[in-house]
């Protein structure tokens, strides 16, 4: 069978595997960074504390699925009442040539009002990143 016409909300009567929200940023970072070994900065341990901001140029759901025994895919751009900007603060620890690092948004996800269940959702992010210069 055909996937044309099938949407997000009709997808509730089939087999759904995995789904998610994609957000894209522009993001501007501001950050002040402090080398704890100045005699050798790109070996010691480094500290990194910041903000950035951004603004939202695309979002996009992709919902895996399956129907009639078939795995199905369906991405769909709208804009699901996203915040169009967003704010927040960002910390990173490195020593060598890895950074770990952290963001907190201080800015919602969705419009005031509009998340899915009414509840605040502020994302935050951890990860690993390697420094290469």
């Amino acid at each position: 069978s055909s996937t044309e016409g099938t949407t997000v909300d009709t997808l509730r009567n089939v087999g759904v595997k995995k789904s998610k929200l994609a957000t894209n940023y522009l993001d501007i970072p501001l950050e002040v960074k402090y080398y704890f070994s100045k005699n050798n900065p790109s070996r010691g341990l480094r500290l990194t504390l910041g903000a950035k901001v951004g603004v939202l140029y695309g979002s996009h759901t992709k919902v895996k699925y399956e129907e009639d025994g078939e795995t199905k895919k369906l991405k769909q751009k709208e804009n699901y009442d996203l915040n169009r900007f967003r704010y927040g603060a960002t910390a990173r620890l490195g020593l060598g040539g890895f950074d770990l690092f952290y963001y907190q948004s201080l800015s919602e996800l969705f419009e005031s009002g509009k998340a899915p269940g009414g509840a605040a959702i502020t994302p935050f992010t951890i990860g690993l990143s390697i420094v290469i210069f």
